[in-house]
């Protein structure tokens, strides 16, 4: 196990240190998971190499509706679900006729 020690800056940002980036093969920007565990503990876990749960999908994916929700806000979901329903169809006898 390696370990070190890191100092945040004034923006709380920590750099990963370099024998960890190497030791993880990370080469240039990378995107991590990051994890605050109940005993108050911080992980970081490129997004190559972990497993989402379902959990954590569905919870990042109510975290984009609600930063999005003035976008579809206010409209009439039956009424766009019919319209999606008839392109869904038209699109489906169009495949079936170029058969």
């Amino acid at each position: 196990m390696l370990n070190s020690i890191a100092t945040s800056n004034a923006k709380h940002q920590v750099v990963i240190p370099g024998f960890a980036r190497k030791s993880l093969g990370i080469k240039g920007p990378v995107q991590y998971f990051v994890t605050v565990t109940p005993d108050q503990k911080i992980t970081f876990e490129p997004f190559t190499d972990i497993q989402i749960s379902q959990r954590a999908k569905n919870l990042a994916y109510l975290k984009i509706l609600k930063s999005t929700q003035g976008a579809w806000a206010g409209d009439d979901w039956p009424d766009t679900e019919a319209k999606r329903r008839k392109i869904e169809i038209s699109a489906a006898k169009k495949l079936k006729n170029s058969w």
